[in-house]
């Protein structure tokens, strides 16, 4: 049984990646837009939206700013953790690290737009499994000037936390599996 007028909800997860791809054609194009503290911004970004549901939103794209050793990417956002995480290419196609970001992400009820809010703490993942925590004392120059509240730096932390963790105890490799999935 469902309300009239609304279609019972699908599960998205039993579907084959072709099924996906077919309800995603009949969808308006997304705009997709980066809003950062530091510099103070919002740009509308020109992704290519490869699939997005409830859960995630996965993008390929050219670096905004491509430099000797940064070409392209592709990025999946996983909307309910605040967590994007990207895999950065050379021109070769050759991988330089995964680049993890932590945000708050928002769409308007259409779908019709898509805004990552950057929290600022980032995580790089090298080839060589090394792991390094990134902008930090971005974190506080921003705090320090109230451009950020405490809500927002408590969720960053809890974020960075959790996605810690999950490099450590190996269940970062799900995340990286559903955006190679896309690729």
């Amino acid at each position: 049984h469902y309300i009239q007028g609304k279609r019972p909800r699908r599960n998205l997860l039993k579907m084959s990646r072709e099924q996906l791809l077919k309800i995603q054609k009949g969808r308006k194009k997304m705009r997709l837009f980066r809003k950062r503290y530091l510099p103070e911004e919002i740009i509308e970004l020109d992704d290519e939206i490869i699939f997005h549901d409830n859960d995630i939103l996965v993008t390929k794209w050219k670096a905004i700013r491509p430099k000797p050793d940064l070409s392209h990417g592709t990025s999946c956002f996983f909307l309910k953790q605040g967590i994007k995480i990207s895999k950065f290419y050379r021109a070769d196609g050759s991988l330089i690290y995964w680049y993890c970001d932590i945000g708050d992400c928002h769409t308007d009820n259409n779908l019709e737009e898509f805004v990552f809010i950057d929290l600022l703490a980032d995580v790089i993942i090298y080839p060589d499994r090394k792991v390094r925590v990134v902008d930090l004392a971005e974190v506080a120059d921003v705090y320090e000037n109230n451009k950020i509240d405490s809500i927002s730096i408590c969720k960053m932390l809890r974020r960075l936390d959790y996605l810690l963790e999950s490099i450590n105890d190996g269940t970062f490799k799900n995340m990286q599996d559903t955006l190679e999935k896309y690729e």
